[in-house]
């Protein structure tokens, strides 16, 4: 697994990836779309993505931790709410990233961000 570029949040992965393509529903990656999860994988391994390529192993915190879906309420794993958001939903990848970003806040994920230096 070569790792192209790497992003301290999946939160923002899924940002960058969404800038490389449309949405895809019910599958990670379709000619040139990608649901919420090929959006994160693609930002961080370019765009061949291969099957069983695992998030999990570079935010473990998607399969560790649960949420509700602040649609229905059902409750799973970040990643399976993620998922579910995109694909039954039909929420955009950036409306994700969204909610990704607050639930990381939740969990003591911290954005660092320099100074601009005079």
């Amino acid at each position: 697994m070569k790792i192209q570029k790497h992003y301290a949040a999946m939160s923002e992965a899924i940002r960058e990836g969404a800038k490389l393509g449309p949405q895809a529903f019910g599958t990670w990656r379709i000619d040139n779309r990608t649901c919420v999860m090929g959006a994160a994988s693609e930002a961080v391994f370019g765009p061949h993505l291969e099957n069983g390529v695992s998030l999990v192993d570079l935010w473990p915190y998607i399969g560790k931790n649960s949420a509700r879906c602040p649609e229905c309420k059902d409750e799973d794993y970040l990643s399976c709410v993620m998922v579910h958001l995109n694909d039954e939903h039909r929420w955009t990848r950036e409306q994700i990233a969204d909610w990704l970003y607050a639930e990381e806040e939740k969990l003591g994920f911290i954005t660092l961000t320099e100074a601009n230096k005079k």
